[in-house]
């Protein structure tokens, strides 16, 4: 059992199905009121791919075989804050890599 989990970058590589077993997951790991800190990509992420393939669902693309999902607002909220109590979130601009980046950054807190 978990006081705090780190999810940097990775959650954005599963489906929507995939993505909410995730969560349920988590919650099953942490302890209760428990912090999951966390970036993903953002659907203004355009220098590393947001918009950029075939859309196998809302916001999930596959773009010469690599799948990637870029989050709105609306998608943070649906996704993680129906399992999760939502501390902070807020869309940055990161200039990490070569080309600028796009991300959303959040902390959430687990069920009591």
């Amino acid at each position: 059992v978990f006081d705090i989990v780190i999810s940097d970058l990775s959650l954005h590589y599963f489906s929507e199905d995939e993505t909410k077993i995730i969560m349920h997951e988590l919650i099953r790991i942490m302890k209760r009121r428990g912090f999951l800190i966390g970036r993903v990509n953002s659907t203004h992420d355009i220098n590393h791919g947001a918009g950029k393939g075939i859309e196998i669902e809302r916001n999930y693309y596959d773009n010469k075989g690599e799948k990637k999902r870029f989050f709105d607002k609306e998608m943070i909220l649906e996704l993680f804050g129906s399992g999760f109590d939502i501390l902070q979130m807020k869309e940055n601009r990161t200039n990490k890599y070569t080309d600028t980046k796009v991300v959303w950054e959040f902390v959430l807190r687990s069920p009591a």
